[in-house]
Parts: structure tokens; sequence; C-alpha cells
């Protein structure tokens, strides 16, 4: 993992609240209740952090401003020193790891950011310091304005800056650009995005079940409650987006696996493309799943939940006890059949192919009056070309259909 650092705030530090940014269900919400929502916030940031609330209130405030100069750097015209100075202040201590790892490894690559903190920098910073020869593309999912690209290209350099491809996500062809991403040294820049309402469904379901009532007598009590909903909410979603892009990921590229299957290339030891090791992995994925769930229903099973007696409750629970274990199933079975499917669709085409290059092969028996000799050499010629269709239509036999077969 790589980080950035920098010397005012962590690239990566996580956006905590803002007094503006605090808002509830209802529209029609007066100050008085919005007030009273940011007290039980501060509270719960002050249990939290073990520090009193005047200094949990300091800790926001600087945080908002913070958030207001990153927002600033990026929408808001800025002087090219200013912006220089801005980069300046960033810290990349794995600087020579990158630059052996340049020298070394000439495969593509891609760099994933978590969007939080001054992210927009921080990659540009990491893109920075990549080998001038590499192709950097950056997909991003809308154009960036036009202030943003001035601004990034003050800072950057407008040479350094305007030989990053742009690839928007809405026209990104997956099939075009594998083979412009293998064809020569380059990285792919991502953007790792938390929806709006991230963890939020955790603390739904926990609020429906019920909080024990052993709980609601004290406020600190029930408010830490609910930060452990949202923590454990925030982890395991970002787990969940994660099976969610393997998924999508496997259903978007399976139709373009026919392309990579070639039981003969040396540099393809499981004979399909790569796909039968990488399916491999999903198993271990899926096992690490599945002892998630394991610790999710011990938990589950051992809180006296208030609300289990209620219909929609016991449901709520099979439903939200159930989810791990439905996931680690599909983490394996979804991409297994969709690559199945291609495979065997695959290995039928190409088994029709050769049994008839045998058959044209069997039927070339007359030959035109010449020496024995060019009559034998003829004769082996096709004797050893049948019998290298026989060994690639083995090879084909023997090829996993997909990880969720065994292995021949």
């Amino acid at each position: 993992m790589i980080s950035l650092h920098h010397s005012r705030m962590s690239v990566g530090a996580p956006v905590i609240f803002q007094r503006g940014s605090i808002q509830t269900q209802s529209t029609h919400t007066d100050r008085a209740e919005r007030e009273r929502a940011f007290a039980l916030l501060l509270a719960t940031l002050s249990q939290c952090l073990h520090e009193p609330q005047s200094r949990c209130l300091k800790i926001l405030k600087a945080n908002a401003a913070y958030l207001s100069r990153v927002e600033r750097y990026r929408n808001q015209p800025q002087g090219s020193a200013q912006l220089q100075k801005h980069v300046a202040r960033f810290e990349f201590a794995q600087q020579t790891e990158l630059s052996r790892l340049d020298a070394e490894d000439q495969r593509p690559r891609l760099v994933a950011s978590i969007h939080a903190g001054d992210f927009i920098y921080g990659t540009n910073v990491f893109a920075n310091y990549e080998s001038p020869d590499t192709r950097q593309y950056v997909l991003l999912q809308k154009a960036p304005g036009e202030i943003f690209q001035r601004n990034l290209s003050q800072a950057f350099g407008e040479k350094r800056y305007s030989s990053r491809t742009q690839l928007l996500l809405e026209s990104f062809d997956f099939a075009q650009f594998r083979r412009r991403l293998n064809s020569s040294k380059s990285s792919l820049l991502t953007f790792t995005d938390l929806p709006p309402g991230f963890a939020t469904l955790n603390i739904s379901v926990g609020h429906l079940l019920g909080v024990p009532t052993d709980l609601r007598g004290s406020v600190p009590a029930l408010a830490m409650i609910y930060v452990g909903f949202f923590l454990s909410g925030f982890f395991a979603g970002m787990g969940l987006l994660s099976i969610i892009s393997v998924i999508a990921l496997h259903l978007r590229f399976a139709p373009h696996i026919q392309y990579c299957l070639n039981p003969d290339n040396p540099d393809n030891p499981d004979g399909s493309g790569g796909i039968g090791s990488l399916g491999d992995t999903l198993w271990f994925f899926a096992s690490l799943i599945g002892a998630v769930g394991v610790l999710v229903s011990v938990f589950l099973v051992n809180v006296e939940w208030s609300y289990l007696y209620k219909g929609y409750g016991q449901v709520l629970f099979m439903l939200w006890l159930g989810l791990p274990y439905t996931l680690a199933v599909s983490i394996v079975l979804v991409p297994g059949l969709a690559v199945r499917r291609q495979v065997r669709g695959y290995k039928s085409f190409r088994e029709k192919q050769l049994k008839e290059e045998a058959r044209l092969f069997n039927s070339f028996k007359e030959f035109k009056e010449a020496p024995d000799e060019e009559i034998i050499a003829t004769k082996r010629a096709i004797n050893e070309r049948l019998e290298n269709i026989q060994t690639q239509m083995e090879k084909l036999r023997k090829m996993r259909n997909s990880h969720i077969d065994n292995k021949s």
C-alpha cells in the first residue's frame, strides 16, 4: 500500500463532520433539533476520542477549514506559486521503492485512491513520481471542469499533466483498453468513491431490530452502540463494495475471455488466460467472507434485540444473518458460471475446428506421381499434423471450464 502524507493533514484522513452538514430525515426540522443533534454528535465524538467536547469542537472547526481549503484548490482559480507551495507540502516516503519498482517491473499497474482527504492532489503527486516513460491513464466518472484542470496543470506542470490520458467511465471500452494497457508500460489511476449514505444501512438495521433495553437508559451508552453500528457498517460496507466490484468485473470481462484462451501458450500455464488461477483465489476470498459471517452470526445471536419478537424483526434478522453466507457463495458461483459459459463455448468451437481439420487430413490419401521419398515425407508430415491435432484435442478437454469445476 502506498501512503502519501500532507504536512497539515494526511491525504487519506477521514472526513469527520461539519456543523453545516448535520441533517435529519425531515425537511421541517427546526434549529433547536439540529442543535440537539449536533450536541449528541459532539458528545459521541468526545467519548470516542477520549477528549473534552471543547477540544472536539476545535477539531471539527479545523476539519471544516481544511475541507474548505481543499475545495478551493480544486474548483477555484489559484495562483501557480500558491498551488506549487501546496503540492510541496506532500511527503512521499516510498519514493525509492516506487523508483525501484519502475526499473524492475515493466508490467502495467492499477493505482486506486480512497475518496477521502485531498486525494486528487495526492494521487497526482504519486503520478508525478512514476517513471516518465510510463503511459498514464486516469479513469473518471465525469469530465473535470476547466478551472479544475487549469489548477492541476499549474500545480504539476503542463507537459506532465497533459500527458495523462483521461477516460470517462460511461464510454469506457474494457476490451479495447485491455489491449492498449498490455501493449506498453502503463498505469491506470482510479478513484474509489464512497457513496452517499455509506454505513447507514447497518445503522438502520440495528435500529429496526431494537437496541437492547439495558442500553437505552444512558445517552453515552446509546451513542456508543450507534457508533458501533456505524463502524461495523463502514468496514463491512467496504468489503461489500469490493465483492460487488469483483462480481461486476468478472461479468464485464467474461465475454472477452475467448481472446485469452490458448492451451499451447507457454506463458499461460492454466490454459485459460489466467482466469483459472484468478478464480482459485476467489475460494480464499469466500472463506474469509464466511469467517466474517461466523463472527456476525455470533454477535447477532447473542444480542437481546428488543424488537425480535415482531414479524418484520424476525425476517430482517434472518436476512441479515444469511447475508454474509450468501455473499460467500456468490463471490465464487456468479463469476464461475459466467466464465464457464464462455470457456465451454470456446472449447466447443475449437473442437469443431480441430475435428474438421483432422477430417480433411484423413481424406488426403491420393498422391500424384512423385518419388517414393517425397510421398513418404508427405505422409509423415500428415501423420505429425494429425498427432498434433490429437494433442491439442487432449489439452482442450483437460482445460478447466472455470474455478468451480474440478481439475483434470
